[in-house]
């Protein structure tokens, strides 16, 4: 049960996701290893909705968070550099 909890967290995690999980569950897992790459899959599959989620509702709430508004501002400010130094470096084929 322990390898089954994490194989779910693992296809959870952000990082590792379902590299980890599924050769964590083939390897440990034993005579149900895909029943629990199965799971690991479709827990992976179930955080979409809660992402959506943050991203609908609880983004604008935490914009009102001045910490959480500067990291914010300044990823997206890091990003946006990024994008435009490298507009100008691509080559049309």
């Amino acid at each position: 049960m322990n390898l089954l909890i994490n194989s779910i967290l693992w296809s959870m995690s952000p990082l590792f996701e379902l590299r980890a999980a599924i050769p964590l569950s083939v390897i440990y897992g034993g005579d149900f290893w895909i029943l629990y790459v199965l799971l690991s899959i479709l827990a992976n599959i179930a955080v979409i909705p809660f992402i959506f989620y943050f991203l609908d509702n609880m983004h604008s709430s935490f914009m009102k968070i001045n910490i959480y508004k500067k990291i914010f501002n300044k990823t997206i400010f890091r990003i946006r550099k990024k994008i435009q130094k490298n507009i100008g470096t691509k080559k049309e084929f």
